[in-house]
């Protein structure tokens, strides 16, 4: 169990002792005034869904992101879907292609794309080298890509300096480019967004039998247990063993 806390650092060292909070929680910085209320510090929920723990008010919640919404809708593009979305982007013009297929096949969260410049292309294997957000300290991962994104991206570097961006674009302008190709993929919902394309990726990759730590570190998640939503999403084997269930 992991908590959203608002209190004192002396508060928050001692949930972390007890292991009953997660170093990696998005509690706030050890700075903050311990006078201030919890709604200061997140507002998924109103202050009287908090419960004191101490001199502390913590809120339990799952660290592991979700891939449904409060409304049970999801948030993963299907297989169709994903298929759907890569033809839309094979017919934009090549920066706009290059930045979709590059999310939809790395998996990589839209401001890591953003981030990538030509230094950051591994040509020899085919690649890509991204540095991963949502850490207390500075990590790269190197992800694979197809054989043809990696010769479009390394067209796309050309003459380009080595720390120049590939994209020079703002996170807003990204989103919304993605947005036309889930709109032109006749994709709508809450799963037509960057954010969807990353959710498939780790789900393609677990029904893939791709090994857990693989797609842990694929997807730079910090600890196993984010990933382990893509190993119990796996739709298709779970559906194998409920036809054996109906037939008994």
């Amino acid at each position: 169990m992991a908590y959203f806390v608002a209190g004192g650092l002396a508060e928050i060292q001692a949930l972390q002792h007890d292991g009953l909070l997660s170093t990696d929680s998005t509690a706030p910085p050890t700075n903050f005034p311990t006078n201030w209320p919890p709604a200061c510090f997140s507002r998924r929920k109103p202050l009287h869904h908090y419960r004191p723990f101490g001199p502390a008010w913590v809120y339990p919640m799952s660290l592991a992101p979700q891939l449904f919404d409060d409304a049970g809708r999801r948030k993963y593009l299907s297989n169709d879907e994903l298929a759907r979305f890569i033809r839309a982007a094979q017919t934009a013009d090549p920066h706009v292609r290059d930045f979709c297929l590059l999310l939809a096949h790395a998996g990589c969260r839209i401001s890591e794309a953003l981030a990538v410049t030509p230094q950051h292309l591994d040509r020899e294997n085919r690649r890509v080298i991204f540095r991963t957000l949502k850490r207390r300290r500075t990590v790269f991962r190197a992800v694979p890509i197809p054989d043809a994104l990696m010769a479009h991206l390394s067209r796309l570097a050309r003459d380009r300096a080595d720390e120049s961006r590939l994209w020079p674009w703002a996170r807003q302008t990204a989103w919304r480019k993605v947005k036309v190709m889930m709109d032109r993929a006749g994709i709508e919902g809450v799963m037509a967004s960057p954010k969807g394309l990353r959710h498939a990726y780790g789900i393609k990759a677990a029904a893939s039998n791709v090994p857990q730590s693989l797609i842990q570190r694929w997807l730079g998640h910090a600890k196993p247990d984010t990933t382990l939503i893509y190993m119990d999403a796996v739709g298709v084997e779970e559906r194998q063993f409920a036809q054996r269930m109906w037939r008994t």
